[in-house]
């Protein structure tokens, strides 16, 4: 059984509030960081929930128009990931200094027509993590903020049971996982392993709203 919060987008900041600009602008402010640091971690554990979603209802969350909604057999994708990650620091300090945390985003899929070639692309809302720490540092390294959540990945014998929720108490989503390799894929949205493969595959850039206001981070 999976639960999400209907509001999923509520309340989000537009990408460059100050006014857009096109893709090869913000990318090359998007280089320059607080720190000029990059970011390293362990990856542990990662999840990826998709859900088909009205292209009208993704489109009109969207605040730039040169990112389309992707669509997959008549339908728009909202996805939700969540990371479990180990030693996260900042290069070049060691990875002994680093922390461990959960971090959570919606995904919209996208199509970027910025480009001379449109791509498929991701636009994410907002990213979410479950140490303070990271939450405080997340404007200055990411370009974005990051709400302070609780998150949970309880395993059991025969499943894993995902939760993430606001501080005060509402839910943000909740998910019962259990390990499987079918013989067919039973899925709504894709016909087939190799249609959800290649859709995983796309996307490999990503567009988040920027706490700076002429600055878009991909």
């Amino acid at each position: 059984m999976v639960c999400t919060c209907a509001s999923w987008l509520d309340g989000q900041p537009h990408i460059n509030k100050a006014g857009l600009r096109r893709y090869n602008q913000m990318a090359e402010k998007a280089k320059r960081s607080v720190f000029g640091a990059s970011v390293s971690s362990r990856l542990v554990e990662r999840y990826l929930f998709n859900f088909r979603v009205a292209p009208d209802i993704v489109a009109s969350r969207i605040p730039v128009d040169w990112l389309k909604p992707r669509v997959v057999n008549g339908w728009g994708v909202v996805s939700f990931c969540i990371l479990k990650l180990e030693h996260v620091t900042l290069k070049p300090l060691p990875s002994l200094l680093g922390f461990n945390t959960t971090s959570c985003a919606y995904r919209c899929s996208v199509i970027d027509t910025s480009g001379e070639r449109p791509e498929p692309s991701v636009y994410i809302p907002g990213r979410s993590t479950d140490l303070a720490i990271v939450s405080r540092l997340g404007p200055a390294v990411f370009s974005g903020a990051m709400p302070v959540i609780r998150t949970g990945i309880a395993h059991t014998p025969d499943s894993v049971d995902i939760t993430a929720s606001y501080l005060d108490g509402r839910n943000m989503f909740s998910a019962k996982v259990r390990p499987e390799v079918p013989e067919k894929l039973d899925s709504q949205l894709f016909g087939s392993f190799d249609e959800l493969v290649d859709f995983i595959k796309g996307g490999v850039s990503s567009y988040t709203p920027s706490t700076r206001a002429t600055v878009t981070r991909k």
